[in-house]
């Protein structure tokens, strides 16, 4: 029970973290400026619906975070869960394991990060709330947050060479998760809106909003591959044990999740982005049948990267296929 509950608890964990970078990486560099101003009204109760997400995310990974705590205090002492609810095991785990001091910074960097942003949302109507500064911490916090998450994991349990250049590189693909697939929920939270509007003027605002969603998300998907590449080279060795084992097993159904997500992406740019575009200030019912098309896989990609959290929760929990000796 403990295994599956430890798969589900690391999934919900680095999806919390996951969505709490993306909400900052999506007001900073999708979402312009120019186009928040827009209709002051309309976004500015999107923009803080973001920010009250990213509270609930924030609160999301400090919860499962303990939960991930108990689960590992219980595997030290290789007592059952309810018996390693006491204060020695948490204790023993927290000051003595590299797991625990990891994730005693990773709560205080967490709890602090609330505080500020509780406060910018308390103080919505100041200058605080609306300055770039605030932003930019709330990135790097996050950011952090995301790909400390490296040290949690196989690469941070390595313990001979080459250990450096692989958490660099996990930390990158959970950074780069951060931007893409991370971003498609602020995205799909954003076209939900605009849809419902039922207003011409939102059809540009969509088409300028999913021109740079596609820029930056081609580079993330580049930092993904080449990262991946480099934790697959430490985790998987040789395409011998890629489907011989379940860490190859679990490693292929990703791969061809993201394969699929990266057409539909593909898909929306190549087709709809220009439908959309040239439909945004003429014809208003082909444009909303695009929007809708766009809406529908937007959702369709989210759910796959849903798919994917769960499997790199199992990834994490069971022993990378490199260890086996086939």
């Amino acid at each position: 029970m403990s295994d599956a509950l430890l798969i589900v608890v690391r999934a919900v964990h680095i999806g919390a973290c996951v969505v709490l970078m993306s909400l900052f990486v999506f007001e900073l560099f999708i979402v312009a400026p120019s186009i928040w101003k827009t209709d002051g009204d309309f976004f500015q109760r999107l923009r803080i619906q973001f920010w009250w997400l990213a509270v609930e995310s924030l609160l999301i990974a400090i919860c499962s975070g303990a939960v991930w705590l108990w689960i590992v205090a219980a595997q030290i002492s290789g007592s059952s869960l309810f018996a390693a609810l006491n204060f020695d095991s948490l204790r023993v785990t927290l000051s003595q394991t590299r797991f625990g001091q990891l994730w005693e910074l990773r709560l205080s960097l967490m709890l602090l990060l609330g505080i500020v942003m509780l406060i910018a949302i308390g103080a919505r109507r100041h200058k605080l709330y609306q300055s770039r500064g605030l932003q930019i911490v709330g990135l790097v916090g996050a950011t952090v947050v995301a790909g400390s998450l490296a040290w949690a994991g196989h690469a941070g349990a390595m313990v001979d060479g080459g250990k450096n250049v692989h958490l660099i590189a996990d930390a990158m693909h959970l950074v780069a998760a951060g931007i893409w697939p991370g971003a498609l929920l602020p995205l799909c939270l954003l076209l939900t809106r605009i849809r419902s509007s039922n207003r011409q003027e939102s059809l540009a605002i969509t088409a300028a909003v999913i021109h740079r969603f596609s820029t930056v998300s081609i580079s993330a998907v580049s930092l993904l591959a080449a990262s991946g590449i480099i934790n697959s080279y430490f985790l998987v060795g040789s395409f011998r044990v890629l489907l011989a084992t379940s860490y190859g097993q679990f490693l292929s159904l990703k791969l061809l999740l993201f394969a699929i997500m990266i057409c539909i992406g593909a898909w929306n740019r190549c087709c709809l982005q220009p439908r959309l575009r040239a439909c945004a200030n003429t014809h208003a019912h082909e444009g909303r049948n695009a929007l809708k098309a766009l809406v529908r896989d937007v959702y369709a990609e989210l759910c796959f990267g849903s798919l994917i959290l769960l499997i790199v929760g199992a990834m994490g929990a069971i022993a990378p296929a490199a260890h086996h000796h086939l």
